[in-house]
């Protein structure tokens, strides 16, 4: 395979739907700027993950939620196939922290366990996340997006680039 450089291709038809309706020129300090003009808008963030938990209220008995909490970096949504590992370059610059509400089906006990466990590696502190989403609030300026997200394993990409948006990094 020769190196080379693609477009991002989202992995799987679910995320297929969500990059497909998503714009990705909307970034966090745009809704925090104009809140009422985005909130009906799918937006796609690229971040480092924080943190993630899963909660499982009792008023929704087939569903839980992810709840990941992740820093924004810019990204150029091209993916590098050359001689390094990493395939994704982020930009060291972005617009802050945000959170994304992921459901997930939940499963019997035995299902659950490795549910879980799959998917809490995925979101894993320090690994890039993908968010789609729309602005469901915002809270000491983090917002909340309601939505999908996957993920990329920490050592499939880096943050030591600087690009982003020349006026308002």
């Amino acid at each position: 395979m020769f190196p080379r450089t693609d477009r991002f291709q989202p992995a799987g038809p679910t995320e297929r739907q969500f990059f497909a309706a998503s714009d990705s020129r909307i970034h966090p300090n745009d809704v925090r700027a104009g809140f009422a003009k985005y909130k009906n808008s799918t937006v796609s963030w690229v971040g480092v993950v924080k943190s993630a938990r899963l909660e499982e209220p009792k008023e929704y008995p087939e569903f839980g939620f992810w709840h990941i909490r992740a820093v924004h970096h810019y990204y150029d949504w091209k993916v590098d196939h050359s001689v390094q590992r990493e395939r994704f370059f982020l930009s060291s610059k972005g617009e802050g922290e945000f959170v994304v509400i992921v459901p997930v089906k939940r499963y019997t006990a035995d299902q659950r366990v490795v549910e879980i466990e799959k998917t809490g590696n995925s979101y894993r502190p320090g690994n890039m996340i993908v968010a789609y989403g729309r602005p469901h609030k915002i809270e000491k300026g983090v917002i909340e997006l309601r939505g999908f997200s996957n993920s990329v394993a920490a050592g499939d990409f880096s943050v030591n680039h600087s690009y982003g948006r020349t006026a308002r990094d």
